[in-house]
């Protein structure tokens, strides 16, 4: 149909058209992200799913989304987070990033509720970005961990898990701000 108006659709089609409601909401860059993001969430029931980091960063566009898609492309970060190759593409890695801010930052505001905790940081987040002492803060933290961990953070099965990867990058990152720590004198024995 691309192309097509009314006239050129088939009588059946036309008919279809006709005779069901079509529902249209609008939503545009003055709707609540709440509003947003809810809604968004539940039209996401047919077809292929998105995962949440998917459904967040078509919701909270903007600076520090982009953030957290260029981190994930750093290759001190691909050297430690091991992944299998699908989820290098599902948003998993943004994830990630994200859970590293999140609970770096705002650990303690953490309840139970991990996606809630990781939409409301990305909310927040995107009011704030600041965008280069995170960088830095990234940067820095990943360098350290693939100096330390050339092989990968991963269980025995080979992947990151994360919870693993949450207290190692974080933990690191907490080490990292309470003094310089130079790798090759880290016994990882």
């Amino acid at each position: 149909m691309d192309g097509s108006t009314f006239r050129d659709l088939s009588d059946d089609i036309r008919s279809a058209f006709e005779d069901r409601p079509v529902k249209v909401v609008v939503l545009n860059d003055k709707s609540d992200l709440q509003v947003r993001f809810d809604l968004f969430e539940r039209l996401n029931t047919g077809g292929v799913r998105l995962t949440d980091q998917e459904i967040r960063e078509c919701v909270y566009r903007g600076p520090f989304i982009d953030l957290l898609v260029e981190l994930a492309k750093y290759p001190p970060f691909g050297t430690v987070v091991r992944l299998p190759e699908r989820m290098w593409k599902d948003g998993t890695p943004q994830e990630f990033a994200l859970r590293f801010f999140a609970f770096l930052e705002n650990r303690q505001a953490f309840d139970h509720s991990v996606v809630g905790f990781l939409n409301g940081f990305t909310l927040g987040s995107s009011e704030d970005p600041d965008v280069e002492r995170r960088s830095n803060e990234f940067f820095r933290t990943f360098d350290f961990l693939a100096a330390c961990l050339p092989g990968g953070l991963k269980s025995r099965k080979g992947q990151t898990p994360v919870n693993l990867f949450e207290a190692v990058a974080v933990g690191a990152a907490l080490a990292l701000r309470e003094r310089e720590i130079d790798p090759k004198n880290v016994d990882m024995s």
